[in-house]
């Protein structure tokens, strides 16, 4: 969910309240030559900033890169608020959860390459190019050491390598040329979750297709790796102690997120959809507008 306030009263001591109820917060606006007036409105109800005086609009975001002079995911981080991590979390379980990515998974006997290396341990060639295209996708040294990200030199030179869980992964292409874009093991990925650890952190969790999208919304989201759910993953959804979950499937799988949505709202979860605006999709920047889940949301997001 995005907030726009902690960011308001955190960098504008100035910032007064407007509106009976609360509609705005006035602040001095930082592109105006008298900016110790309040000319400028930041709508809390709607994803808008104005100012009267120099006539400077835009969007939280735009507003916030503008400001800060950063890119698309840096202004996304200080709007969006991660819940945290739930209280009965032990510092021992989060270890271990953090390792699953890593670790062979001893039903199915999946593994990574042999020649797999973390990025933030490998001093290689393909290694620093990894680390330049994530930080193109917005991606710092904190993100691509949380989620295990590495390379392959041999194996599956110039890609991102990106572990999922117990072995299975994704090699994402880093040159457009190369094909195809995603390499990945041989067994179905009906079984994996992306950042699967969110399920047991988190009382709100969100959902979205790929890899890249889960780690541009946050720590609290997990990549289906598809537009469609499985009953394996259904299952490992229903059963987690997750409350409320977010779906923020790409543009244009309206009907498939609709499918998603029902199914965890009959299972009794708390649900809530991301309709993005254009084909951009979380890893691109993509802005949305957030639904309940109810028999209206069900038709704005087919159509």
């Amino acid at each position: 969910m995005y907030d726009i306030t902690r960011f308001i009263y955190n960098n504008y001591s100035e910032a007064r309240e407007y509106g009976n109820p609360v509609t705005d917060l006035q602040i001095s606006c930082p592109f105006c030559v008298s900016a110790h007036k309040l000319h400028m409105h930041v709508s809390i109800v709607k994803n808008v900033v104005h100012c009267f005086k120099c006539g400077y609009g835009g969007s939280w975001v735009t507003f916030i890169m503008d400001v800060l002079k950063c890119n698309y995911f840096q202004a996304i981080s200080e709007l969006y608020v991660v819940p945290k991590i739930r209280n009965d979390v032990s510092e021992t379980l989060l270890e271990q959860l953090q390792k699953k990515s890593i670790t062979k998974h001893e039903k199915v006997s999946l593994q990574l390459p042999y020649d797999f290396q973390l990025l933030k341990e490998s001093q290689s060639t393909a290694a620093k190019q990894a680390v330049r295209y994530m930080h193109k996708r917005g991606f710092e040294q904190q993100d691509y050491e949380f989620y295990n990200i590495g390379v392959c030199m041999a194996s599956l030179p110039m890609r991102v390598v990106i572990p999922v869980e117990d072995g299975y992964y994704q090699a994402r292409a880093i040159p457009d040329w190369l094909e195809p874009k995603y390499k990945n093991p041989k067994s179905e990925a009906r079984y994996y979750i992306f950042n699967s650890i969110a399920l047991e952190l988190y009382d709100e969790v969100v959902i979205c297709e790929g890899a890249f999208s889960a780690m541009a919304v946050g720590r609290n989201a997990v990549a289906l790796l598809g537009k469609e759910l499985p009953l394996e993953k259904l299952q490992r959804l229903l059963e987690s102690p997750v409350k409320e979950f977010i779906v923020a499937l790409d543009y244009g799988a309206g009907e498939f997120a609709v499918e998603v949505a029902d199914k965890l709202y009959k299972g009794g979860k708390i649900v809530r959809m991301w309709k993005f605006k254009d084909e951009r999709d979380p890893a691109d920047g993509g802005e949305y507008e957030e639904l309940p889940y109810d028999f209206g949301s069900k038709l704005k997001m087919m159509f």
